[in-house]
């Protein structure tokens, strides 16, 4: 998980034209894992011309610039993490939190294989000839 040290806010330039997505309810749902419309950015409210420099505190288009270092931290791992797993917006309370919930240390309990449990819980004898 990275942190940065203060509330800069992510600003980009928009290197192509990008059109909301047809759902606006998308723009409320983690980010997608894939999409066939290379033009839509999940988390646009109106249509974004190429050159144009925004500001966002969303996910950002994977072929926007980032221009300073905060929007450069958000690409960077924007790009390099599974989609399915990020949160809604890179921001928790106004701060940049950069989190997948994959990091840290794997409990103990997981990495240790279980002992296998009998499958009765007494033996049982045969004895033969009666």
């Amino acid at each position: 998980m990275t942190t940065t040290s203060h509330n800069e806010v992510a600003r980009y330039r928009v290197t192509t034209d990008l059109n909301p997505p047809r759902r606006p309810r998308h723009r409320l749902e983690p980010p997608f894992s894939s999409t066939t419309d290379n033009s839509m950015w999940q988390y646009a409210d109106r249509p974004v011309r190429a050159g144009e420099v925004i500001e966002s505190m969303h996910w950002p288009h994977p072929t926007m610039i980032g221009l300073n270092d905060a929007a450069r931290a958000v690409l960077e791992f924007y790009k390099t993490r599974q989609k399915s797993r990020l949160p809604v917006s890179p921001y928790v309370g106004g701060r940049l939190r950069l989190s997948d919930g994959l990091e840290g240390a794997v409990p103990e309990e997981q990495l240790m294989a279980r002992r296998a449990e009998p499958a009765v819980a007494f033996p049982v004898r045969v004895v033969a000839g009666r």
